[in-house]
């Protein structure tokens, strides 16, 4: 069979593009034929019989996203002339697909969360005129409307339940056609070790004995840093001994100064962008995600196998494999400030139950290797587009 995948990226950085090229390749060991679609390619497959073409389009930015929607459109229709046995497979901005994995929830539900990203009224205000006159906004609206509402489409593919109450509450699509298939983890490449975790701290100077936070993301604002920044400030004001090691990008100059401004510069190390983000794990003990938005973070499944015990926003829905206060504490509201701290100095004040968390951790992280979740991807696969 031929297997046809439409997305704006074919490389390793991102959470849904990971997702695309690891499950681009599982299927190719596995004897299909894969055809990948993309307007951007930073990463060549290692398999082959995975071919690869690059989207051109002459315009840029919110233009080429509405023109690849087109484009995956009509080359989908031609190819299903073509070969007879063929299944589209639609990732991100895509409407005319047998199948199609929605890794990052829906945008209008999106769009009430992210106002949060700012912290005062006229903040918000003027973001939700910015995206009123954005016409990137419109159009992604009008593309999700034309996917979610394509009869054509056999199955939806979602991370989490939170995303499948979106699909349901927005776009009322048949309960029927969705099916949860959570993401998962390479096991292999993310793991607890006690050992690295001492040489990595004396790597980055930073007392074994210190209990270090950790938050990773690639759009700070997004996933609630400075939320989580103002927290630490009422714990230093409390005299609270800690570390927050910071990787990823987003923002990173008003990130920066807001830390000089909250005085933090001590608590804080700050790491940027990373290669090698399992090491990052490795070397703390908590992780804090306070996220506004997220349909199902992989960095919390990353940083679990790794042995941290995670502290995510209820708005995530990996934070469905969290269970309350046994592997990991939930944030109901992330832009309290208030509570992340006092869920953080919890930790700080009962140390002696970190072990038992982590160890529990570790055993809930086991039930999700990536290969399971390929598997099930697979089967629909099977069951939607052979015959």
């Amino acid at each position: 069979m031929k297997i046809v995948i439409f997305y704006k990226y074919f490389r390793l950085y991102g959470g849904q593009e990971k997702v695309v090229y690891n499950l681009a390749h599982f299927l190719a060991r596995k004897g299909y034929q894969i055809d990948i679609y993309s307007l951007r390619v930073d990463n060549m497959p290692t398999e082959k019989n995975i071919t690869v073409h690059k989207v051109n389009f002459i315009f840029k930015g919110w233009i080429s996203a509405l023109f690849f929607s087109i484009f995956s459109w009509l080359k989908g229709k031609k190819l299903k002339k073509l070969y007879e046995d063929i299944c589209i497979f639609g990732f991100g901005k895509t409407f005319s697909n047998d199948i199609f994995r929605v890794g990052g929830g829906v945008h209008l539900y999106y769009f009430q969360r992210a106002i949060l990203k700012n912290r005062t009224s006229i903040g918000k205000f003027l973001y939700k005129i910015k995206k009123y006159l954005s016409p990137r906004h419109w159009i992604t609206i009008l593309v999700e409307n034309l996917t979610f509402n394509n009869t054509k489409t056999k199955v939806f593919i979602v991370p989490s339940n939170f995303v499948k109450a979106q699909l349901i509450n927005v776009y009322h699509v048949d309960e029927k056609k969705i099916r949860v298939v959570r993401n998962g983890i390479n096991l292999d490449k993310f793991y607890f070790s006690e050992k690295e975790k001492k040489m990595l701290r004396e790597k980055l100077k930073i007392n074994y004995d210190r209990l270090v936070f950790c938050f990773v993301s690639t759009n700070h604002r997004l996933k609630g840093l400075q939320y989580l920044l103002m927290a630490m400030r009422i714990l230093k004001e409390k005299e609270y001994k800690f570390k927050l090691i910071i990787a990823g990008n987003g923002s990173d100059g008003y990130f920066l100064k807001l830390i000089k401004k909250l005085s933090l510069d001590n608590y804080i190390v700050w790491l940027g962008k990373r290669k090698d983000i399992e090491n990052v794990y490795r070397a703390c003990d908590v992780l804090v995600y306070p996220t506004l938005f997220d349909a199902a973070s992989s960095v919390v499944l990353e940083a679990m196998a790794c042995g941290l015990i995670p502290v995510v926003s209820m708005y995530n829905g990996t934070s469905e494999i969290v269970v309350n206060g046994k592997n990991g504490l939930i944030i109901e509201e992330p832009t309290d400030v208030n509570e992340i701290a006092n869920i953080l100095e919890f930790l700080l004040k009962n140390r002696d139950i970190l072990p038992k968390l982590r160890k529990n951790v570790l055993n809930s992280i086991n039930e999700y290797p990536v290969t399971d979740v390929f598997s099930k991807i697979e089967e629909l696969i099977r069951e939607n587009c052979v015959g």
